[in-house]
């Protein structure tokens, strides 16, 4: 729930951090169980902490932000947009990071 937090700490209100965290505990529960039948040795569960909570958090910006957001503006084109740009986002860094892993490992 911390990692997922902290994209819109400064954009969401109280209540939605809530939600925020309770489902990037849930993304956490079924990462960390997909690695384990995967036999990923990862033995803090770091890579999906850091991934799958990272991604939520990201993505709960557009959905959660006390102003701009699909919940809150739904039917308002820039919202959308936002969702889209979140998404741009998430594609980048993890094509970064995935990069760079392969190049260091």
């Amino acid at each position: 729930g911390v990692v997922a937090i902290c994209a819109g700490a400064n954009k969401v209100y109280p209540w939605a951090s809530l939600i925020i965290g309770f489902v990037g505990g849930i993304v956490y529960k079924f990462g960390a169980k997909t690695l384990h039948q995967l036999k990923i040795d990862d033995p803090l569960d770091a890579s999906v902490v850091h991934l799958g909570g990272g991604a939520w958090g990201l993505i709960s910006v557009s959905l959660f932000a006390a102003s701009d957001s699909i919940f809150y503006d739904g039917g308002a084109s820039h919202t959308w947009d936002m969702f889209g740009w979140q998404i741009a986002g998430l594609a980048t860094i993890v094509t970064w990071c995935a990069f760079n892993s392969l190049l260091l490992f």
